[in-house]
């Protein structure tokens, strides 16, 4: 069966050879969760794609940080994803209370509109 792209991360699949994702809607998914992950200058040929979230866990947990992600998120989506549109992001940290290393946990959920598709998704990530 065709596909429309190699699903990340690659993974044998016994039907496609690589498992492959096969609609739009999960094609969307993959590529914004790709643009958030990759670190800026790690894409070749696209030194400034990616908002590189992995970068921000050991940096002070203040409200500037988190509208600095935040910003950094919208204006890559914009440039990269523009048939994506953000409706809201939420920045949660972990409780130090009940987790040592909680300081280091970013949850990230982010509500976006896909105007192609006339489609609202959730995507939640939990960086750490």
């Amino acid at each position: 069966m065709s596909g429309l792209s190699v699903k990340l991360p690659v993974q044998l699949d016994p039907e496609d050879g690589y498992a492959l994702t096969k609609t739009y809607l999960e094609l969307v998914r993959q590529n914004l969760k790709m643009l958030l992950l990759t670190i800026p200058g790690e894409r070749i040929m696209l030194p400034n794609f990616g908002v590189g979230l992995k970068q921000y866990l050991f940096e002070q947990d203040t409200g500037p940080l988190k509208a600095e992600i935040i910003g950094r998120i919208k204006s890559q989506v914009a440039r990269y994803l523009d048939y994506i549109n953000i409706l809201k992001v939420d920045i949660d940290t972990g409780n130090p209370e009940l987790d040592t290393d909680a300081s280091h946990v970013y949850y990230i959920s982010i509500t976006y509109y896909i105007g192609p598709l006339n489609v609202t998704e959730i995507l939640n990530l939990e960086i750490s």
